[in-house]
């Protein structure tokens, strides 16, 4: 499943919701992120995720998640770029504002390096 969800979103920035039903305080920050994500649409270039514990464990064990709730910025690549074990929306979302910018800026000078690279070798 995780490896189907990087390929198809590639060159976005994903973000991962880990919760686990059985913890209050992480099915609330979830709840929240969900209600607060459409405020955010200036955000075209972020995927959201919300992965349960109890339903995905083996996702819990490669992102290496211990605790939830836990939040986790990830680029298509695995890169792992920042972490949270936090219920704090609004320090998620700074973070989440200043690493989409960043983001996008990386992507779009990683593009112009490729695109003429495939094309040739298309040709």
């Amino acid at each position: 499943m995780l490896t189907r969800t990087l390929f198809n979103n590639f060159g976005k920035l994903l973000v991962f919701v880990f919760y686990a039903e059985s913890n209050p305080s992480s099915v609330q920050l979830k709840d929240n992120l969900v209600a607060t994500i459409p405020l955010f649409g200036q955000f075209q270039n972020v995927k959201y995720f919300t992965i349960a514990a109890e339903k995905c464990p083996e996702t819990f064990k490669k992102l290496e998640v211990e605790y939830t709730p836990t939040v986790l910025f990830t680029q298509t690549d695995k890169k792992k770029i920042k972490k949270f074990e936090t219920d704090d929306v609004g320090v998620i979302f700074d973070s989440l504002a200043e690493e989409a910018e960043a983001h996008a800026l990386t992507f779009e000078q990683e593009k112009k390096i490729w695109h003429p690279k495939i094309k040739s070798i298309l040709s």
